[in-house]
């Protein structure tokens, strides 16, 4: 969803544009191409998804994550 949106808000962008908002550097590694880093450089990794075989147990785990989440959101707030 994510790289869908920064695809939709860069594409039309000019070079100028781009150097202006800092992705200068992003763009000459991989043009307008949605390349996931965050914001150090870090490339995603799928290391940390947990995968069981059991839909049930996998959608519990996520939910359970996205709860940790959203309290630390919370408490940043």
């Amino acid at each position: 969803m994510i790289a869908a949106m920064v695809n939709q808000l860069t594409k039309n962008a000019t070079l100028k544009e781009l150097e202006v908002a800092g992705l200068a550097s992003y763009y000459a590694d991989h043009n307008k191409g949605i390349y996931p880093v965050d914001v150090s450089g870090v490339q995603f990794t799928a290391i940390y998804f947990a995968v069981t075989a059991d839909p049930i147990t996998d959608l519990m785990e996520d939910m359970t994550l996205e709860q940790r989440a959203r309290k630390v959101y919370e408490n940043l707030n």
